[in-house]
């Protein structure tokens, strides 16, 4: 019967909790006092129960961790596999974003892709074009100058027989001009031992300048170019003549593009009158100086300028460069296609171009000789 109730109050200190155990053994004790009333008990029975009791009490605490453990053992294990559920579940939307993302960044690759190509295509036609465009244009910037030099030779040419006067006030030719001119000439330059031959004689072209500015230039155009040569020489050799108290200037007429040309060494003539150094204008516009070791021609401004600093002159004006024609400029500017083009390509393309142009030619005169209303 006290087994029993041991088993009973054991099985109560198991469902209960480690929380009873010591009212579990209180118990225990007090209904081990009420057997023990009698006095003929043995102590060591009590003792060896009691041992069994505190043994079976640390096996039934033992068994209550045990069951505690596995409690929690279940419960992490149970959240541990929602956890690794949800994060598989995460992992598989992710996995599916990225690839959406992916195929999209994909299909927007692929369009500039295309767009690359497109705008690298059109690329290497426009270079194309504008390299054929550059050499078109610097065929024709070059027949245009040839055309220009050579409208301007014509022109010199047509003025060969004029020369130009500047300095006579304006108003003192009076109402006849030639009248003028010839009673000047022959009074100033005497004796010429020849007719002046005056063909037309009249001012510059333009308006007429206020009182007290410069006048205009007379132009005077002769007969004969050896009667011509004759009044501008000994123009040149008196060196010195006036009228009206002003010095008056014989020279040659020359077209506006020889005389922008020309023009242009006029710092340098300056310069060379300040050093003592003997030089002339040469026709159409070029420049030579006598120096003490030959004399040097120079075709151009710049070159002139270039060579006198290298001989010491360092005194001239800093001037603005030269530009050069528009082909050549044409040509510096322009850019060439990658890689460049072989010889006898070029040569096949100026070929190509001028058949171009003479077929441009022969159609503009067949549009000419079109009647009207065709």
């Amino acid at each position: 019967m006290r087994d029993d109730r041991i088993n009973n109050l054991i099985s109560q200190d198991f469902y209960t909790g480690g929380g009873q155990k010591r009212k579990t053994r209180g118990n225990l004790q007090q209904n081990l006092k009420m057997d023990d009333k009698p006095s003929n008990e043995n102590e060591d029975a009590s003792n060896e129960a009691s041992n069994l009791a505190g043994h079976i009490v640390m096996e039934a605490i033992q068994a209550n961790i045990i069951s505690e453990i596995q409690g929690i053992r279940s419960d992490m294990k149970k959240e541990l596999g929602e956890t690794v559920g949800l994060l598989k579940k995460e992992l598989v939307d992710f996995r599916l974003e990225v690839n959406q993302k992916l195929n999209s960044i994909g299909s927007d690759l692929k369009e500039v892709t295309g767009r690359v190509e497109e705008t690298e295509r059109r690329v290497a036609e426009m270079e194309e074009w504008s390299t054929e465009a550059k050499q078109v244009l610097s065929h024709v910037l070059e027949l245009q100058e040839n055309t220009q030099a050579q409208l301007t030779e014509l022109e010199a040419r047509s003025r060969r027989n004029n020369i130009r006067i500047h300095g006579i006030a304006e108003g003192a030719e009076g109402d006849n001009m030639e009248e003028f001119l010839e009673k000047f000439i022959t009074t100033e330059l005497s004796p010429l031992n020849t007719t002046l031959g005056l063909q037309r004689c009249h001012r510059s072209l333009g308006p007429k300048p206020p009182q007290g500015s410069n006048p205009r230039s007379i132009v005077v155009c002769f007969q004969e170019y050896k009667t011509k040569e004759l009044v501008l020489r000994s123009a040149w050799k008196k060196k010195e003549i006036h009228h009206g108290g002003k010095r008056v200037f014989f020279e040659q007429d020359y077209p506006p593009e020889i005389l922008r040309k020309r023009k242009a060494f006029s710092t340098i003539r300056k310069a060379l009158k300040e050093k003592g150094l003997r030089f002339q204008t040469l026709y159409p516009a070029k420049l030579r100086v006598f120096f003490d070791d030959g004399p040097a021609i120079y075709n151009n401004a710049s070159e002139a300028r270039e060579d006198l600093r290298k001989r010491g002159m360092d005194s001239l004006d800093v001037e603005v460069p030269e530009r050069g024609t528009l082909a050549t400029r044409m040509k510096q500017l322009s850019w060439e296609i990658a890689g460049g083009t072989s010889r006898r390509h070029r040569e096949a393309r100026l070929m190509h171009i001028q058949e171009k142009l003479k077929g441009f030619r022969h159609r503009s005169d067949t549009t000419q000789e079109l009647p009207n209303g065709c």
